[in-house]
């Protein structure tokens, strides 16, 4: 099942282009003499999109991406502008020890526990912009690769 809230990045990048957007008014409206700076005097609208930016910067990497229909686990989390500092997963169903999803607060994440080079890793992956609808499909399909795992032992040990 793949479960992604890609639909997002349209809209998250609009957002962001209409803060920028509002900055770069806000910076020539307050560089101008006369009558229409003498309106903006003393308010700055560059509060507003600053306040958003920085809610978007603390939400994390808001466009995730759950793929587990074949044995190859993918999981991926990137900014809605590129994929530059975007964090990927793929993983065996095999060598996975462990799901855990944290949906407290403003910052929901999934952490993966998983097996590599003999060692147990963890990787959190941030899910705050995906609905509530999907995390709860996320947590069954969690839930379902589980049971799977539980069902099939620790095969990973011995390979």
């Amino acid at each position: 099942m793949i479960i992604s809230n890609r639909n997002l990045k349209v809209y998250i990048k609009t957002l962001l282009f209409l803060c920028i957007g509002f900055i770069l008014v806000d910076v020539v409206l307050s560089q101008l003499n006369g009558s229409l700076s003498d309106i903006f005097k003393g308010y700055s609208v560059i509060i507003i999109p600053l306040i958003l930016i920085v809610a978007y910067l603390y939400i994390g990497l808001p466009i995730f991406s759950f793929d587990s229909e074949s044995e190859l686990i993918h999981i991926k989390n990137n900014f809605s502008m590129g994929d530059l500092f975007g964090r990927e997963l793929y993983i065996q169903k095999d060598y996975i020890e462990s799901f855990t999803v944290e949906t407290s607060g403003l910052r929901k994440k999934l952490t993966v526990k998983y097996i590599k080079s003999g060692e147990t890793q963890q990787d959190v992956f941030t899910i705050s912009l995906l609905s509530h609808k999907k995390i709860r499909k996320l947590i069954d399909q969690l839930n379902l690769l589980e049971g799977e795992l539980k069902k099939n032992g620790n095969n990973h040990l011995f390979v």
